[in-house]
């Protein structure tokens, strides 16, 4: 228990620019192939829970139908480094 609440302590309070972009360019190649053809930009809104790192909603804004939906799913893999705070929330611009 009292290495567990160590850990905890010296997290960050939500991931910084670089732990985001880190995470989310890893999941780019499979937001791009969701594209099938489309053009532009999907803006997505992400939160992550803090405890596990995980994306718990992905919400997807300017591409819609199973393009839309393919790549939330995608953005729901990207993992990011836990932090204290129970959430974070962050609105992602992809270009496809």
């Amino acid at each position: 228990p009292k290495a567990a609440a160590r850990e905890a302590s010296s997290l960050p309070d939500s991931p910084g620019r670089a732990d985001v972009k880190r995470a989310l360019d890893g999941v780019k190649a499979g937001v791009s192939s969701c594209a099938q053809g489309q053009g532009g930009v999907a803006i997505v809104n992400i939160t992550v829970a803090g405890s596990t790192g995980r994306v718990t909603a992905a919400q997807v804004e300017g591409i819609t139908g199973p393009a839309g939906s393919c790549i939330a799913r995608e953005v729901r893999k990207a993992s990011f480094p836990k932090f204290k705070n129970a959430t974070f929330k962050v609105k992602y611009p992809y270009r496809l």
